[in-house]
């Protein structure tokens, strides 16, 4: 067997690799994204309807906020 291609050196070598891609995958996580855009009934009380200044309101939009909210995501 050659010096540097033991078992130790192959499992040091997928550490690093792994070590490499989880850092990269967390910079993307972290970078500024669009916001995800989300449809919901139209003009259907209680869930979806538009208040006087055109917002949307309701079950369904508090709801996907909500959702939203928890998992860390720009709606």
């Amino acid at each position: 067997m050659r010096p540097g291609r033991g078992p130790l050196s192959v499992a040091l070598a997928v550490a690093l690799l792994f070590s490499e891609i989880l850092t990269s995958a967390v910079c993307m996580a972290t970078a500024a994204e669009p916001p995800i855009r989300v449809g919901s009934e139209v003009d259907f009380p209680p869930f979806a309807a538009l208040d006087a200044r055109g917002k949307a309101t309701g079950f369904s939009v508090d709801l996907i906020r909500a959702v939203a909210d928890a998992a860390g995501l720009r709606v």
